[in-house]
């Protein structure tokens, strides 16, 4: 996956690749944010590191590099 982030489309058509994207979580806990907005919940304990979306690629493969990393969150790039 590494190697097609910022290639585009032409390299995905040329290779014949199928690109499918998954909502795991999508609707799953309707309510976390919710409770998160309103304080009730406070999830800045868990969550060990921020990436912005420049950085996908190592907030993906966090997990792998740092065994004690519970969460990353992606922000936009300003």
């Amino acid at each position: 996956m590494a190697d097609l982030i910022g290639r585009g489309t032409r390299h995905v058509q040329t290779r014949e690749l199928t690109i499918t994207g998954i909502f795991r979580c999508a609707n799953t806990y309707p309510d976390a944010p919710r409770l998160s907005a309103s304080g009730h919940v406070r999830v800045s304990p868990v969550i060990t590191h921020r990436f912005t979306m420049n950085d996908a690629e190592k907030a993906t493969t966090l997990a792998v590099r740092n065994a004690g990393s519970l969460r990353a969150v992606g922000y936009p790039v300003a």
